[in-house]
């Protein structure tokens, strides 16, 4: 099953890469958002480790919501999701490549836009023990929000409107369980907490990611036969 999975991961991020039109995209975005929350907080006289989390987060999730809904987009759009579903693999290595190729896409993004706020917002995250301890919150968070969006996208899938449908699904489920504890414990972190400070918010996004993972893995073979 980890071949299988680790085999779409690679197909997935081979396509993304040769063409980069999803990921160019989300690069532009994410530097806008970043330089709209800058400018628009720089008169305010409001401090980088106040907004900058916030303008981090807004830009994980939107990007996020943007790989996912091009998750299976390629085989809906060329009509071989069929034959991929024909392959003699577990399902479930389907769900598990899909989830850890959209976790390294938008991981991607997420660095960047690490080193986008360090530029614009002129900010050194408090040294490189606090910035160390908010990539392990960021890559937590993005966990959750990768393994519930990979089942959810597959469940829009074959609506009509998907991309309207990904978001109306998914921020339910992660406003409370992920993006309010990685935003909570981000904010502690650019204000030089240590990781002990926010072990509170560290479990619930491993709680979380690990309740999300686990319970897409039993249902994405019912999602994808419905």
């Amino acid at each position: 099953m980890a071949n299988t999975a680790l085999e779409i991961t690679r197909k997935d991020l081979t396509a993304e890469f040769r063409t980069k039109r999803n990921l160019t995209s989300m690069l532009l975005f994410s530097v806008m958002v970043i330089l709209a929350f800058r400018f628009a907080f720089s008169v305010t006289g409001v401090g980088a480790a106040v907004v900058a989390p916030a303008a981090l987060w807004i830009t994980f999730i939107l990007a996020g919501m943007f790989a996912l809904s091009a998750a299976f987009s390629k085989e809906k759009d060329q009509d071989t999701f069929q034959a991929l579903l024909l392959c003699p693999v577990p399902r479930s290595s389907i769900y598990l490549g899909k989830m850890l190729s959209s976790f390294l896409l938008i991981t991607t993004i997420e660095l960047f836009s690490l080193v986008a706020t360090a530029v614009f917002f002129e900010f050194d995250f408090g040294g490189p023990v606090q910035l160390a301890s908010l990539i392990i919150i960021m890559l937590l968070g993005t966990l959750g929000f990768v393994g519930v969006g990979t089942l959810l996208s597959a469940m829009a899938m074959n609506t009509q409107m998907r991309e309207v449908m990904l978001p109306v699904l998914l921020l339910p489920l992660v406003v409370f369980t992920i993006i309010m504890p990685a935003v909570t414990a981000s904010t502690k972190l650019m204000n030089n907490a240590t990781l002990m400070d926010v072990s509170a918010e560290l479990r619930l996004l491993v709680t979380f990611a690990l309740v999300y993972i686990i319970a897409a893995l039993f249902l994405f073979d019912y999602v994808i036969e419905e």
